[in-house]
């Protein structure tokens, strides 16, 4: 009995060992959950400075800090900012003192023409007193001539007749000739006065026009006066419009240095996306430069699950379908549902540098598979780094067995 009973322990145990290796066969064929590494990825937004400077981060974080869009994480004071305040000084001063002398050369405007409304009157009145006084000697010189001529027709008449009457024998000869010289020096005065007469008719005509012609051909001096008083105002006047000018330029080159001087005193650190702070490049009072990384930022609208597994098993895998994803330290949120973006044989062959957290001790026969989540209204959580680096658990759909039609099966992996 013993032996018998042993013969059918031996063949129980026979049976059910070669039962469990064709159920744990068809377990890993067909249902199989393996243990691959995974975990959540990110993108880092680096922060670089606007201008060589020295930066001051702001007091209210710190690495690892939650962030938003748009907002202003410290600023950066440019090394050029006392050289282009003492530039903004130096425009201000050039102006200032350009506006004084615009000031002096409009007061001397101003004296030059009252002193042109000065001499235009004391022109006109000598011109009136001028055209009086040549009046009044061309009505003498009228009258003189007036005379000359009568006298001259006077000294004519008897000096006919008195050749007449020596010519009769009534008068001596010479009393006719004596007669005779007296007609030619009336007639003498005559032309005379008649000159005379022009000539203050001339100097009429002169004097409407403002020449002055006792002695030289020349203006008075109210006219000269105020010839060089409208020579100096056509100077002012030129001199006036230049410094107008300079002043408008110097105004445009102040307005366009002291309205933007407040950002180029200083530029704004901002970061462009919601996240948190990852890393700190540059503290307060560092010099920096336009290509340094003063801050990391890692963006939480941009996060993705990396997944390895053996390449062996990538053909089984059904990378069109859908992938089940577990946080293994955020239980909370269920299980996610995740899209195969990208696949990638033979990591560790090659260097992958994006992402935040780098795995050690990769195979070369590992596959990495890139999967895009659907992540829930509440996460990521920035307080928890965004879950960057959190292990994952990933189930896959397998392709179905040409020959079985099983349908899509699941394999998953265990964190690393």
């Amino acid at each position: 009995m013993s032996l018998r009973l042993l013969f059918l322990i031996l063949r129980f145990v026979l049976i059910g060992g070669f039962v469990l290796l064709v159920v744990t066969w068809l377990y890993n064929s067909l249902v199989f959950d393996r243990s691959y590494k995974g975990y959540v990825n990110g993108k880092v937004v680096h922060i670089r400075p606007p201008m060589k400077g020295q930066p001051k981060l702001a007091s209210n974080f710190s690495v690892g800090s939650p962030i938003t869009a748009q907002q202003v994480l410290g600023h950066v004071a440019n090394e050029r900012a006392f050289e282009l305040m003492n530039v903004e000084q130096t425009l201000a001063q050039r102006i200032a003192s350009g506006e004084q002398t615009l000031a002096s050369i409009n007061a001397q405007l101003a004296n030059r023409q009252q002193w042109l409304g000065r001499l235009g009157s004391d022109s006109a009145q000598q011109q009136n007193l001028r055209l009086d006084y040549v009046a009044t000697h061309l009505q003498a010189k009228q009258a003189e001539m007036t005379q000359a001529e009568l006298a001259m027709k006077q000294a004519k008449t008897n000096a006919d007749r008195f050749t007449r009457l020596a010519e009769q024998g009534f008068v001596p000869k010479i009393k006719a000739e004596e007669m005779a010289l007296d007609a030619n020096r009336a007639a003498n005065q005559y032309a005379t006065a008649k000159a005379q007469l022009a000539s203050e008719k001339s100097q009429m005509k002169a004097a409407s026009q403002g020449v002055q012609v006792e002695g030289s051909l020349t203006k008075n001096y109210s006219d000269v006066r105020r010839y060089d008083v409208e020579t100096d105002m056509q100077r002012l006047l030129a001199q006036r419009s230049q410094l107008q000018g300079e002043i408008g330029t110097l105004k445009l080159q102040q307005q366009g240095l002291s309205g933007p001087l407040k950002q180029q005193q200083q530029g704004d650190l901002i970061s462009p996306v919601n996240g948190v702070v990852w890393n700190v490049g540059a503290y307060n009072n560092e010099y920096v430069t336009d290509d340094s990384v003063v801050l990391e930022v890692l963006n939480c609208d941009n996060l993705w699950v990396d997944a390895y597994v053996d390449e062996q098993q990538l053909p089984d895998i059904d990378t069109a379908q859908s992938v089940d994803l577990n946080l293994l330290s955020r239980p909370e949120l269920g299980t996610l549902k995740g899209k195969i973006m990208l696949v990638r044989s033979g990591v560790g062959k090659v260097s992958v540098n994006e992402g935040v957290a780098g795995l050690d001790n990769m195979q070369k026969s590992q596959a990495l598979l890139r999967i895009n989540v659907q992540w829930p209204s509440s996460s990521p959580d920035l307080n928890q780094s965004c879950n960057v680096g959190t292990s994952v658990k990933a189930k896959f759909s397998k392709k179905p067995f040409k020959w079985g039609g099983f349908g899509q099966l699941a394999m998953g992996f265990l964190p690393f």
